[in-house]
């Protein structure tokens, strides 16, 4: 805590918006892009290997990140790493005892469920099908609106779960979603804990 204070730290703020820009969050980003704008508390760094020491925050979001990912890194060192598991073992580190981090990202299942299931009657021509598909494949593959906004990998609940053990944190799957996401697509938002 400092001055009594949460902190609370958002990775993957490209651009922080809403709660993000209060005083008690640290926003961090692989990249920035969108660099003429000023935000409270802002770094670049990588959610891999973050720049803080452990237990640092209350509370961890990485809300629509770890999609982005690539499965494998390479450290300058020359180190392959397992960029997933590195993710979310950085989460557990940063979190104080008792804190929490919330994780969310594309219910990949799900979301290659509905393009099975819409794509008989958007071979016939029905445009709401159509539709349909060309929005769920922007969950698969992700908008592209510019660097980093690809979609590297698509997760289901056992993988993420999986991803939790191995860096041995608790886990609760969630229902009261943080993001206005799963207004768009299918999400999986998991609550992780020491």
């Amino acid at each position: 805590m400092r001055d009594g204070q949460r902190v609370k730290l958002n990775v993957g703020a490209s651009d922080p918006r809403g709660r993000y820009r209060g005083p008690e969050w640290v926003n961090v980003d692989y990249s920035r892009f969108f660099r003429g704008q000023r935000f409270h508390r802002f770094a670049i760094a990588d959610g891999t290997m973050l720049p803080f020491r452990d237990g640092t925050f209350n509370e961890v979001h990485a809300i629509h990140v770890l999609e982005h990912v690539p499965r494998h890194i390479v450290r300058q060192n020359g180190t392959k790493v397992e960029a997933h598991a590195a993710f979310v073992q950085e989460i557990g580190r940063v979190l104080t005892p008792g804190g929490r981090g919330y994780i969310e990202v594309p219910n990949f299942l799900e979301v290659c469920r509905k393009i099975v299931e819409c794509s008989g009657m958007a071979a016939e021509g029905n445009a709401a099908y159509q539709e349909e598909i060309r929005i769920r494949t922007v969950g698969v593959y992700g908008k592209g609106r510019h660097e980093g906004d690809l979609h590297r990998w698509g997760f289901s609940p056992w993988g993420l779960e999986s991803l939790f053990k191995f860096a041995h944190l608790q886990y609760h799957r969630e229902s009261d979603m943080i993001s206005a996401h799963y207004k768009q697509e299918p999400v999986l938002l998991y609550r992780v804990w020491k």
